[in-house]
């Protein structure tokens, strides 16, 4: 039998190999039990499958054929008498299949019609409520002027990908088919169905693409065009088991949608389309994983809790904001999941959190309201990715909420820049993935308690600017007459700095949250030991020595207490050109060197990638920071009698000169040399 050719009328699209709900789909607990349904069938006809052959059945009228010219086997055909309810006019047969090949069949219709096919089963997935058998929509495998053509579900349970086993088979032997009238209203929506469908893909989601990504995308739409079919609920499948292929699949993406009245929406169909969008642009593999993670679950659906471990309907979400939906769910999450309990609720758990992590990438807005306290309102520092950018980003294949938090982070780094890379903690902070803390500060001295000091919590970005929890004006947290403090839901996720302030001295101490604790979980820190008394040059503090105290007595520099090593200074011939020379532009002179330097090994990215003793905010400190630590008495510890680089560039040569101190055991000298010079790095941070 010649095989069809896909022609279709309307577009199509793809996603998952597991049944995906809608974001209109709410819980469904009281779906009853499978309630046993009584078949009856008419007369069996049995068929010798012989190499090549085409088996014309005359109990259906249906031609069936095989996906290969040597298969065997034995065919089965009888008609359904009486069993479940299908929801079209129609025909319904019994068709056993012991062949080691695909099994499909042409149907044929009047001319202009379609054959709607339908297999009784379980869905595949992700699916509202308890499972049951229904009707369940197949994907045509080509429609021509006048038949269709279908391919056959496998009974095997379905175990492609990480799906969650339950025990219940995933295919049938039981199939109908309905024949759909040209002028018919089920034809005429699915007709329009598609139309706006393909207006959603080609107008809002492939628009937002990079050229790149956009070509990738295209070819993989043609490559497989989507079908359209019947579905209890409104759902996305991309994958099937077709009858003869054991232990294997196919890819046909299907989008299932009710025919109601007022079903599928427009809301509907972005989000479906939105899932086909997904996949083309993160391929199958990708998409095995994402379609199988989640397992069967009854409250499946935005703001409930699904674990961190979905992913699929987060991408789809997000997608959706392309096309004008779900913005406003995602732009203020305090309305989306801010009634939920921050002691027992993992933020980042909650289904719409992924998106929301998303759509803050692009989100313009430079305020937010607090997800803690809805009427109070928050700075939000804005990283304005552009859509292209964000769909880059989901394209590097993350399938949990984690991984998906850790590629942003590493496409911030290298691809965007400092401020948007350092800015990132802070807007996870504002969107809810935040911890609470408690601790204990004592005096280091006389390990007695240290009340009353004020409590903050500090996230530092580039160019030395400093964010707190974004309250307006900044809440006072302050020690109690034990020591003890408790930061309340606000703390940066990550490294993050506390500082705390009294009579006009603060001190910064390093915390850190990790990403993969949960949010609801309290986060003991140890007994923090503060140093009271007045701060002095070569005191230890702060990861290193003290070398330079201001004027408040309260801060200064801290240079690291060994070298780093012997660097370049890098790219020679290429002019950063935004160092400058002065006291305080060390750290600002590193962030223009990292970003502008693509070399490995230099100096400044020694230095700026550096943790040491639980502080990871060092940086090349410029020339006259470098002067500072000029001998070895006021430095107070062991400074080579060598050349230091120092992260200001030569004013009367830019592009290959940069400065250097030569330290001599007294009095400084200043000199520079070429970039391509190897000399003693030694980092520094401020306190």
């Amino acid at each position: 039998m010649r095989k069809i050719s896909s022609i279709f009328l309307y577009p199509l699209f793809l996603l998952g190999l597991v049944f995906i709900i809608t974001n209109s789909c709410k819980k469904d607990s009281d779906t009853p039990e499978d309630t046993p349904v009584n078949w009856s069938f008419g007369e069996t006809a049995s068929y010798e499958i012989t190499p090549g052959a085409v088996i014309s059945d005359p109990i259906s009228g249906y031609d069936f054929g095989f996906g290969d010219e040597t298969a065997v086997g034995t065919i089965k055909v009888s008609k359904i008498i009486s069993g479940a309810e299908a929801p079209f006019t129609g025909n319904g047969y019994k068709i056993e299949y012991t062949g080691n090949e695909v099994l499909y069949v042409n149907i044929k219709c009047a001319a202009g019609n379609r054959v709607l096919g339908m297999i009784y089963a379980y869905p595949d997935g992700l699916f509202n409520g308890t499972l049951t058998e229904d009707w369940i929509g197949m994907p045509d495998m080509g429609t021509g002027y006048d038949s269709t053509e279908y391919y056959f579900s496998l009974t095997q349970p379905y175990d492609l990908g990480p799906l969650k086993a339950d025990g219940k088979k995933r295919g049938s032997n039981l199939f109908w088919f309905s024949e759909i009238a040209k002028s018919s209203t089920e034809a005429g929506k699915i007709s329009a169905i598609g139309l706006q469908s393909w207006s959603f893909l080609q107008d809002d989601y492939f628009a937002a693409l990079n050229p790149v990504l956009k070509i990738t995308a295209i070819n993989a739409y043609d490559a497989k065009l989507p079908s359209y079919a019947y579905g209890k609920e409104n759902y996305y499948q991309a994958f099937w088991r077709p009858l003869g292929l054991l232990g294997g699949y196919i890819y046909h993406p299907t989008i299932n949608f009710k025919f109601n009245a007022n079903e599928p929406t427009a809301e509907d169909i972005a989000h479906e389309t939105a899932h086909y969008f997904i996949n083309l642009i993160v391929g199958n593999e990708v998409q095995k994983v994402l379609s199988g993670q989640g397992g069967f679950f009854d409250n499946h659906g935005f703001n409930e809790i699904v674990g961190r471990d979905n992913l699929v309907e987060e991408l789809a979400y997000f997608a959706e904001t392309a096309a004008g939906y779900k913005t406003n769910e995602l732009s203020e999450p305090s309305n989306s999941f801010g009634n939920n309990l921050r002691a027992s609720v993992d933020y980042p758990g909650i289904e719409g959190f992924g998106a929301t992590i998303l759509y803050s990438l692009v989100r313009t807005q430079a305020t937010i309201r607090d997800v803690n306290v809805k009427t109070r309102i928050l700075d939000f520092p804005v990283i304005g990715l552009t859509y292209a950018q964000v769909f880059d980003i989901i394209a590097m294949g993350a399938t949990t909420v984690n991984e998906l938090r850790s590629k942003i982070e590493d496409y911030l780094a290298q691809i965007g820049t400092a401020t948007q890379h350092a800015r990132f903690p802070v807007v996870l902070q504002r969107i809810g993935w935040s911890y609470s803390v408690k601790g204990t500060l004592i005096d280091s001295a006389t390990s007695q308690p240290l009340a009353g000091y004020a409590v903050e919590n500090i996230c530092k970005g580039d160019g030395g600017i400093e964010y707190n929890n974004g309250e307006m004006p900044r809440p006072i947290d302050e020690t109690l007459t034990d020591g003890t403090f408790t930061l309340f839901r606000n703390v940066f996720p990550g490294s993050s700095i506390l500082r705390f302030s009294k009579d006009g001295k603060s001190y910064d101490v390093p915390v850190n949250c990790p990403y993969s604790t949960l949010t609801s979980t309290e986060i003991n820190v140890p007994t923090i030991k503060l140093n009271t008394s007045a701060f002095a040059i070569g005191q230890s503090y702060g990861g290193g020595i003290i070398f330079y105290i201001d004027n408040t007595g309260q801060h200064g520099l801290i240079a690291a207490p060994t070298d780093q090593g012997s660097f370049p200074w890098g790219c020679i011939g290429t002019s950063i050109g935004s160092t400058s020379l002065d006291m305080g532009s060390g750290l600002s002179n590193t962030i223009a060197i990292v970003n502008s330097c693509d070399e490995s090994g230099i100096a400044a990215k020694i230095c700026f990638d550096l943790t040491l003793n639980g502080y990871d905010d060092w940086y090349l400190p410029s020339k006259i920071e470098l002067m500072l630590m000029s001998s070895i008495n006021t430095f107070g510890g062991p400074i080579a009698e060598t050349i230091y680089w120092s992260s200001s560039e030569e004013p009367d040569n830019l592009s290959d000169l940069a400065c250097v101190n030569v330290f001599e055991g007294g009095p400084w000298a200043g000199h520079y040399s070429w970039k391509s010079d190897s000399f003693l790095v030694r980092a520094v941070r401020s306190f």
